[in-house]
């Protein structure tokens, strides 16, 4: 091993081999007695060169401890891991909290997710108009609130659409999976009535449609407030409930007509901004066509006898 004559600092310590062999056989000093002795009743030194400390025979132990965490997590991926690692088809993904996705949030329990198959049958019950939205929430056992939230976003695929904008439809088909939404199509992409049955009945045994039902039917029997409440009528807006403490609910027409006044004022400003630099640059072209010359006086020296000279002064034109 080559040692460097100096090492780097304010002082430039000489440094010497025999230097570093004498500190490697000093005696390491504690502060506290209880520290004299390592575990096993070895004192524990430190090698200069590789940098590690030998812990004895305590050491040793420790370290097989620490082993053990990493075993018993081995053998807990070969058993139980399993079932948490492949999940059957048309089977949600598991977790280890069960039915219960957030352990800090054991009241979170959203409604199970709806296939886009489903998805499209309820946007065109909508678009028909032969049942009104109360009518197909109770036929599908789905919220008056979730067919609305369907036909907007089905109108936005229709419009994605018509722009030729892709469409993410392997994260859809993914995340499906994931959720084990189970299609309602058969092999012959026909939907049955036995499979939408079957979804139905899911969806009604599952806590969060029965709540939703009940708010729901408050607000239909004219309860103020809820989360189906129609916030846009100034009549039916909550007055003191945490939603009007937290939200500002606004209906989409406000919105829309704020956005466009919006845009349309900053047009405006622009267009005036325009209009004054165009404004400026021609009183600046009429200044400088105005800003002419003053007419040349012709002198005319003349004697008798002689020659006529005419001097002009052209020393003011431009």
């Amino acid at each position: 091993m080559v040692f460097s004559s100096a090492v780097a600092g304010p002082s430039r310590i000489p440094y010497s081999a025999a230097t570093c062999a004498h500190a490697q056989a000093a005696v390491r000093s504690f502060s506290s007695s209880a520290c004299t002795q390592a575990p096993g009743g070895r004192r524990p030194f430190r090698n200069r060169q590789s940098g590690e400390e030998a812990e004895g025979e305590g050491g040793e132990g420790r370290r097989s401890q620490q082993a053990e965490p990493t075993k018993d997590f081995g053998m807990w991926l070969k058993n139980e891991g399993v079932k948490l690692k492949s999940p059957g088809r048309y089977e949600k993904a598991r977790w280890l909290g069960g039915e219960v996705p957030f352990a800090s949030n054991p009241s979170f329990r959203p409604p199970p997710p709806i296939s886009d198959d489903l998805q499209t049958i309820l946007f065109n019950e909508v678009r028909s108009g032969k049942r009104t939205t109360g009518q197909i929430a109770h036929a599908y056992s789905v919220s008056k609130a979730r067919i609305d939230a369907v036909r907007k976003l089905k109108e936005v695929e229709a419009e994605f659409k018509r722009q030729n904008l892709p469409l993410q439809r392997a994260f859809q088909a993914g995340m499906e999976s994931l959720l084990g939404v189970q299609s309602i199509l058969d092999s012959k992409n026909v939907a049955t009535m036995e499979t939408i049955r079957k979804e139905e009945l899911q969806r009604s045994q599952h806590p969060s449609t029965g709540l939703e039902h009940d708010e729901e039917h408050r607000h239909d029997h004219g309860h103020k407030g809820g989360a189906f409440a129609n916030h846009a009528d100034p009549d039916q807006r909550p007055q003191s409930t945490i939603e009007m403490d937290v939200w500002e609910f606004r209906d989409e027409t406000t919105v829309m007509a704020d956005r466009v006044a919006a845009v349309e004022a900053v047009r405006a400003e622009k267009a005036a901004e325009k209009a004054a630099e165009e404004a400026e640059a021609a009183d600046f072209a009429a200044g400088k066509t105005a800003k002419k010359a003053a007419p040349a006086v012709a002198s005319v020296v003349a004697k008798a006898g002689k020659t006529t000279f005419r001097f002009v002064d052209t020393s003011k034109k431009e």
